[in-house]
């Protein structure tokens, strides 16, 4: 439903992190959402833009920030083209538009933006999000048409962030990227970009691409003159990008021409490792009717004596990666906010070196090796001291870095070295609270363990350490497999039992246990406090064992870990000293 609001910072600007700068203290924002999303709410829209063109309010009550989204064919465009055409006229200050609608914004909506851009300072800020999901009730007419519409974004000089998710299906799609790659190449305002890429379904088509065609892909030898993704035929630099096109959004020639230096980077599913040519899927960017081709020639009656339609071919390898392509064409000392997914040990060497990220405050690694990660952090946040945020794997952001988290309880075998983790406590000495993964102790054939006490000093060099969180694999997940007995058949022989019996007269587990962890609670606040020097205590412990956070999750079939012991176990220091602890194990039930 369209409606205003009085909010000192809207939502989604808090995502992105990044609010205008030099506004006064005492300046507020009026967000106004316009929501087609259905038929009954692009009435109400539609009403309330009526309402606005005939009774506009002062510049003071104006709204300050435009949310657009959904696509209803009730939907009126001139209404709100008009709308944002009161704001100049009105000398009314418009900071912010986030566009999430599926529609492309119409020319005549930028062209509003650029003329308040001439009037206040700092201008308003297009925030442009688009998900691209293969829709089959499409044709591919409708779809160029659509991606043409989306073009007049292009060079725009009030485009700020663009949030894109490209989904991959069957069907060959170069032209989704392609979008993300010459925007970032004509909008020289643009600050902000997180690009998701993916793939779903059983069927992958030949056109998918991972990275940008940085190192141009030229075009089809012998080639007849089949139109390009963008619809252009004369091909210019070679990359997709025609003189003509170059001319008109003013873009330099491949050996000039810089991306905008981003304040916020997110990438996930981009493959930074990628040969600068972008891959092997650019090449099909001429060989959109290969398959008739080949059907065609499959056909013919001299099948034998015809030489077959030729297939794409590569150029060389020029030994140069897509990171290290970016990295030329962009000032990587503005960004401070960077986010990546499994990123590669040589992607962070390349970003951990000295001056690339001198900028970089807010950092995000999903994946990626413990060592590897932790080298990045001693080069990102001890030699130039500016990181405030850190989050990986799921971690919650703190600011300052007092927490650090990468503990997941999924098993999946991602453990820090004492080494590495008496590292990370010297990188980062505010440290108040650490959550990691730990192997579990071995069990010796008497039936005895003990806990690796090198990885716990380490943690505990985190002087100012107050909340220590491990995780444990399931006791279980070690047993299974064992003896030949796999794990469907140690479900059908445990299942019955655990039904009939309950947690109450189930096997403990041997070292995860009340007692146990009271006991390693006691050593813990002991060790920490036998330094020499001034220490905080350790105020609290948290011990998971298994997939605690997923006991629940259900599915078609039992999963690998079903009728897994899980266990959650809190132990506490009060003010007087003394130590307390509660907890429980049960079993993963599917």
């Amino acid at each position: 439903m369209a409606e205003a609001s009085d909010t000192a910072n809207t939502k989604i600007e808090d995502k992105i992190e990044d609010p205008q700068p030099d506004m006064p203290s005492n300046y507020k924002s009026r967000t106004l959402t316009i929501d087609f999303s259905t038929e009954e709410l692009a009435k109400v829209s539609n009403d309330i833009l009526r309402q606005y063109s005939t009774s506009f309010p002062p510049p003071q009550s104006a709204p300050s920030s435009i949310i657009v989204h959904g696509s209803s064919p009730s939907a009126n465009l001139t209404l709100l083209t008009s709308f944002f055409w009161t704001f100049a006229f009105q000398n009314a200050r418009l900071d912010s538009v986030h566009w999430t609608s599926p529609f492309p914004i119409p020319p005549s909506i930028l062209s509003s933006l650029l003329a308040q851009a001439g009037i206040y300072t700092p201008p308003p800020r297009l925030y442009y999000t688009l998900d691209f999901w293969p829709r089959y009730d499409e044709s591919e007419d409708q779809r160029a048409k659509l991606h043409e519409q989306r073009m007049s974004v292009l060079a725009s000089e009030v485009l700020y962030a663009l949030i894109v998710k490209i989904t991959y299906m069957d069907q060959m799609n170069l032209r989704d990227l392609d979008f993300v790659y010459k925007t970032l190449r004509t909008c020289r305002e643009l600050g902000v970009l997180e690009l998701s890429l993916r793939h779903v379904g059983c069927v992958h088509g030949w056109a998918m691409p991972y990275a940008f065609p940085f190192r141009a892909v030229p075009p089809r030898a012998g080639g007849d003159g089949v139109e390009m993704i963008d619809g252009d035929v004369d091909r210019g630099d070679g990359d997709g990008l025609t003189a003509e096109w170059l001319e008109r959004y003013g873009v330099l020639p491949n050996e000039k021409w810089r991306f905008p230096p981003l304040r916020k980077l997110k990438l996930d599913g981009y493959d930074l490792q990628e040969n600068s040519d972008g891959g092997y899927a650019w090449y099909w960017r001429d060989y959109t009717n290969y398959t008739q081709e080949w059907n065609e020639w499959a056909l013919l009656e001299d099948e034998e004596e015809t030489e077959p339609p030729a297939r794409p071919v590569r150029m060389a390898d020029d030994g140069v990666t897509s990171l290290e392509m970016w990295m030329r064409v962009m000032d990587w000392s503005e960004l401070g906010t960077l986010e990546l997914s499994y990123p590669s040990k040589e992607t962070l060497r390349l970003l951990g070196a000295n001056g690339v990220l001198p900028g970089l405050t807010h950092l995000v690694l999903r994946g990626g090796q413990g060592t590897n990660v932790l080298g990045f952090l001693r080069d990102v946040a001890c030699e130039r001291g500016c990181l405030q945020s850190l989050e990986l794997r799921g971690a919650t952001r703190h600011p300052k870095l007092k927490r650090f988290s990468v503990g997941d309880g999924k098993e999946n075998g991602l453990y820090f070295s004492s080494g590495s983790l008496a590292n990370l406590t010297h990188v980062l000495p505010r440290l108040e609270s650490i959550d990691v993964d730990i192997p579990r102790p071995e069990i010796r054939d008497h039936g005895d363990w003990e806990w690796d006490w090198t990885v716990f000093d380490a943690v505990l060099g985190a002087k100012g350490l107050k909340e220590l969180t491990i995780r444990v694999p399931s006791p279980d997940s070690i047993l299974a497999g064992q003896g030949g007995v796999s794990f469907r058949e140690m479900y059908s022989q445990m299942r019955p039992q655990y039904l009939r019996e309950g947690d109450e007269f189930d096997e403990r587990d041997p070292v995860v246990n009340r007692e146990t962890v009271e006991a390693l609670f006691g050593e813990l606040r002991k060790r920490k406090r036998s330094g020499k020097e001034e220490v905080v205590d350790l105020e609290k412990l948290v011990v998971y064992v298994g997939d605690w956070d997923g006991r629940y999750e259900r599915g078609l079939l039992p999963s690998d870990n079903a009728l897994f012991r899980v266990g959650l176990w809190e132990c506490s220091a009060r003010e007087d000293g003394v130590e307390t602890c509660e907890g429980k194990q049960t079993r993963v039930v599917d």
